[in-house]
């Protein structure tokens, strides 16, 4: 089964309690496979180029799928800039709009949301 996430909580300080992040390794562990994983809102967070951010060991630990799994983590191109300003985002993330939540949606069996 094809899976996408949107992730709209911010990332948890501690990557064994982000439920993004478990659910994912969950899906991944079980044979099935994510097509992309978008953040948005405060999931943007996530994302965060700074090393004092408050999930930087859940971003590292995403960063860490991204490159194992060849995963499409996606960052809303909006929100991001909304609290980062033109900063970049965190190597393995891209920024982009909607569409590619809209695409996500499309091409996935399921889209599931975490709020």
């Amino acid at each position: 089964m094809l899976f996408s996430l949107l992730v709209s909580r911010p990332p948890s300080p501690d990557p064994q309690y982000d439920q993004a992040l478990q659910l994912a390794t969950a899906i991944l562990n079980d044979k099935h496979r994510l097509y992309r994983v978008f953040f948005v809102a405060s999931g943007v967070s996530t994302a965060c180029p700074g090393t004092g951010c408050t999930g930087s060991a859940t971003t590292q630990a995403w960063v860490e799928i991204q490159q194992q799994h060849q995963l499409d983590l996606v960052v809303c191109v909006t929100d991001y800039q909304q609290r980062y300003g033109k900063e970049p985002c965190n190597s393995g993330f891209t920024l982009s709009g909607m569409g590619q939540l809209a695409d996500a949606s499309h091409c996935s069996d399921r889209l599931i949301t975490i709020r």
